[in-house]
């Protein structure tokens, strides 16, 4: 039985709030006694983390807190694992929320505030003086697997995280019987969709 609604214009029932202007969203939200925070981030891609002065940053009028790494390691202790293990023996990357003694890539989160709004708080960001040990960076995953590629993480052998192999059929005999055999390497952009998911990033930080 037709519904009549395949092929007709429906109106969906958010539509006159949201032309009307009257539309809420996220940061449109307050509440009595809320702050809001900033996140410094880092401009290196890699790089140790010398040290971290917030002091000027903590005396800013309307900042409450002020927090780094290493407060955060205090506080939290067990670092976030990644849930997402699909591959036996896969080596893990569990980290915090805010970089502890090294930064892996560019906008990697530093350190925190909270202040009475969005703007104090960004204001205190340029007043904290992080100071880098800027370290050999790999752009390729050619660069990356090569040997003797500067290590993201020490205490692995090297930057592979895990290898599989997915077998599907006879692939010596296909390729052995083929009329013709077509070599090519192919780039793509990145397909990989990014929901707004209520489970936090693997060492960004960050709601998906």
């Amino acid at each position: 039985m037709s519904t009549g609604l395949i092929g007709a214009r429906v109106r969906r029932t958010e539509d006159p709030r949201l032309l009307t202007g009257r539309g809420q969203y996220l940061d449109d939200v307050h509440v009595p006694g809320m702050l809001e925070g900033a996140v410094l981030r880092s401009p290196m891609p890699h790089a140790r983390i010398v040290s971290i002065d917030t002091s000027a940053a903590e005396a800013h009028p309307g900042v409450f807190a002020v927090l780094t790494g290493e407060q955060l390691r205090g506080i939290v202790k067990t670092p976030q694992p990644v849930i997402w293990r699909m591959i036996p023996d896969q080596l893990m990357t569990n980290g915090y929320a805010l970089a502890v003694d090294k930064v892996r890539y560019v906008g990697r989160g530093v350190v925190a505030v909270a202040a009475v709004d969005r703007a104090t708080a960004e204001d205190a960001l340029e007043l904290i003086d992080v100071e880098y040990d800027e370290l050999p960076v790999v752009a390729s995953p050619e660069d990356a697997l090569a040997e003797g590629a500067p290590k993201l993480f020490e205490d692995w052998p090297d930057n592979v995280s895990c290898r599989t192999t997915i077998p599907k059929g006879d692939v010596a005999t296909a390729f052995a019987e083929a009329d013709v055999i077509v070599e090519e390497t192919f780039r793509f952009a990145r397909q990989m969709g990014t929901p707004l998911e209520t489970r936090r990033g693997r060492d960004t930080g960050s709601l998906h």
